[in-house]
C-alpha cells in the first residue's frame, strides 16, 4: 500500500536523512508504519531491523519474560528496550539508534470487549518516551485504526530527530503531532498522551 497522506512521505524521508538508527518490534498494530518506512527511499539509514512478534511465544521470547498486560505502556516499553539492545548489537560503533516497541488491541472481526487503544514506545541512549492512543469503539475499521497507530509511530520517530533529540527540558513535539493525526472534521475520538514525557535510561 502506497502512502496517501499529505507530507507523511516528506515527513519520512526526513527521518532517513537524520540517520538515527532504529529496531522496531510492534505487535497488535503499527506494522504500517514499517511500510511506509520501506517504501520511501534511503530505509537504510534508518531501519536495522524489524519485526512483528504476533503470536505469544514470539512476545515472550523477544522480551525473555511474559509481561502481565500484553497491551500496555509496561509491554510497550519492554518491546523498546529489547529494540534498543538489539540495535545496540547491530550498529558501528559511533551510530545514534533508538529502540521502538508497540502494544496495541484495534478493533477486531468480531467484536471487542475492551477498550481499542495502543502503546508506542521509543527508548534511546538518554531517556524513554511512551505515547497513549484511545480511540472510540465502533467508530473506525480495523485499517483505519491501523493507520492511526502507524502514523503516530511515525511522528514517535521523527521528533526525536533533528534538533529534539529527546532534550529533557523540551516538550516533545511529538504530542501535538499525534493529536492532530488522530483527531478529524467528522469526530475527534481519538486522544493521545504521554506519560511520562522523558524517564531516565
Amino acid at each position: 500500500m502506497g502512502i496517501e497522506y499529505p507530507g507523511l512521505s516528506e515527513i519520512i524521508s526526513n527521518i532517513h536523512k537524520d540517520k538515527i538508527k532504529t529496531v522496531i518490534y510492534v505487535t497488535g498494530g503499527g506494522s504500517q508504519a514499517i511500510s511506509w518506512l520501506l517504501s520511501v527511499p534511503g530505509a537504510s539509514n534508518t531501519i536495522l531491523e524489524a519485526s512483528i512478534p504476533y503470536s505469544r511465544k514470539s512476545f515472550i521470547e523477544i522480551l525473555g519474560k511474559e509481561p502481565k498486560q500484553y497491551c500496555s505502556a509496561d509491554a510497550a516499553m519492554d518491546l523498546a528496550k529489547a529494540a534498543y539492545r538489539r540495535a545496540a548489537n547491530l550498529s558501528d560503533f559511533y551510530s545514534s539508534f533508538v529502540g521502538i516497541g508497540a502494544s496495541c488491541a484495534l478493533a477486531t472481526g468480531t467484536p471487542k470487549k475492551g477498550p481499542h487503544r495502543a502503546f508506542i514506545a521509543l527508548h534511546g541512549s538518554t531517556g524513554s518516551r511512551v505515547l497513549r492512543l484511545d480511540l472510540a469503539k465502533e467508530m473506525r475499521s480495523r485499517s483505519q485504526e491501523e493507520d492511526i497507530v502507524s502514523r503516530a509511530l511515525i511522528q514517535l520517530l521523527h521528533s526525536i530527530t533533528a534538533n529534539e533529540v529527546m532534550r529533557k527540558n523540551s516538550p516533545s513535539s511529538a504530542i501535538a503531532a499525534v493529536a492532530a493525526t488522530v483527531a478529524t472534521a467528522a469526530t475527534a475520538t481519538a486522544t493521545a498522551t504521554s506519560y511520562p514525557p522523558l524517564s531516565p535510561p
